[in-house]
């Protein structure tokens, strides 16, 4: 079972290289304060939360550079690990990626241009 260890977002920010894999930053989505927005308001939930939920440390931080290695992952921009990679605030964006990016379809590249912000995608 998986067991949630918190970090301060000191100690990350602290560290020159921070490594994590696609599942963990999929997974800290539920603590990225998600609000959803309709029409310029906020959208009310039927029923309150009944814990606060514990930000994550990921988007506490404005990075440097975040480098998003198998990049194909994002190319779905509804995928989880591509929701929350867009909410991370950053300096410099980069893809990389050692598989055919596309694969003949030109709309698997929009996760991937959402995420570097090229206009006017993003």
């Amino acid at each position: 079972k998986h067991v949630r260890h918190l970090i301060n977002p000191m100690t990350l920010a602290d560290a020159d290289v921070v490594l994590m894999t696609f599942d963990a930053l999929k997974g800290d989505l539920g603590h990225s304060n998600e609000n959803r927005y309709v029409d310029g308001k906020l959208q009310n939930l039927r029923t309150r939360k009944k814990y606060r939920v514990t930000p994550s440390p990921l988007v506490s931080i404005e990075w440097w550079r975040v480098c998003l290695d198998e990049a194909q992952k994002v190319e779905s921009p509804t995928a989880d690990s591509a929701r929350m990679a867009l909410k991370l605030e950053t300096t410099h964006r980069w893809c990389i990626s050692g598989t055919p990016i596309g694969r003949g379809k030109l709309e698997d590249l929009y996760g991937l241009l959402l995420f570097l912000r090229i206009h006017p995608f993003a």
